[in-house]
């Protein structure tokens, strides 16, 4: 009996092992009708065709309803342009001016020509002029063309809410991005929600809420500035970017401060978004159809 034991024990252990984190002893899953491809781009304006030769990058994604799982993305050398439909989800990369790009696989592209990216303006295909800085279309279609990473995983890990956030090692770097999440709001809702949250943080100040009220607040209206970064990807005069990094970079001085108890800075630091969250609405009410699409949503597939 006792050799039986010792026998079965390591099974049992490593049974229990995998239950608490079942995505860690877990290959990548085959290819079948209950997996969905995810590919990320990395996307460099100023070097679009970059090399990634020995990066590396890892998803995590994680259910509204429960439980997170993570992904080794390996790097594919060469891919081609998606066809028939817009650009994935784009996020930034922290503390860089680089952003990347989350392609899921749907099952609604079609074969032929790639419908417009939403919000991107229309370019041809070419080099631009000396001096003259590409479009964020041509990035995306210039990336599309060069490595990226993929991966196969659990579809229904991707079917209903969720978040997830992305890791990419890159020569003596590793940078993290911002939060996806899925469903996204619309850039307007996004932006409206981000004032909202400003707005808020300042009037539970004033009638005396605690540092504990005021976190999830904070945490609010960083994610809702995460949802705004293909419209600051999509601005080639930068001038959103400018103003969606100042307040993010605010906003993590907030959650800072909600941290250490301290909510005059938490007040202070709120009221001085509002005025660049009030230019960002202003610079998107300017845009006109395409320019609010939900992100990964084609023209022809709007309501």
């Amino acid at each position: 009996m006792k050799f039986l034991i010792q026998a079965v024990l390591p099974v049992i252990l490593a049974g229990f092992s995998t239950q608490l984190n079942p995505v860690a002893a877990s290959p990548a899953p085959e290819a079948t009708a209950d997996t969905r491809e995810v590919r990320l781009y990395f996307l460099d304006r100023a070097t679009p065709a970059r090399s990634l030769k020995g990066a590396v990058a890892s998803l995590v994604v994680e259910r509204e309803s429960g439980g997170s799982a993570t992904f080794l993305l390996p790097l594919v050398e060469q891919t081609m342009p998606d066809s028939g439909r817009g650009p994935g989800m784009i996020r930034g990369l922290v503390g860089t001016p680089y952003f990347v790009e989350l392609m899921v696989e749907d099952g609604k592209a079609k074969p032929g020509r790639a419908s417009p990216s939403p919000g991107l303006p229309s370019v041809k295909p070419g080099h631009p002029a000396p001096g003259q800085l590409l479009t964020s279309e041509e990035v995306l279609r210039r990336a599309h063309r060069g490595p990226c990473f993929e991966q196969k995983i659990p579809a229904h890990l991707l079917s209903g809410p969720y978040q997830a956030s992305v890791t990419v090692r890159l020569d003596n770097a590793t940078v993290s991005s911002e939060e996806f999440q899925s469903p996204s709001s619309p850039p307007k809702e996004a932006a409206a929600e981000a004032l909202r949250s400003a707005e808020a943080l300042w009037n539970h100040v004033e009638g005396g809420a605690r540092f504990m009220e005021l976190k999830p607040l904070a945490q609010d209206f960083m994610k809702d500035l995460e949802m705004l970064a293909p419209t600051g990807f999509a601005d080639d005069a930068g001038s959103f970017e400018k103003d969606r990094q100042w307040c993010l970079s605010l906003g993590r001085a907030i959650e800072r401060a909600c941290d250490e108890g301290n909510t005059g800075l938490v007040q202070d630091l709120s009221g001085q978004c509002k005025p660049r969250l009030h230019g960002m609405q202003e610079f998107l009410e300017s845009l006109s159809g395409p320019g609010t699409l939900p992100e990964g949503c084609s023209p022809a597939e709007t309501p």
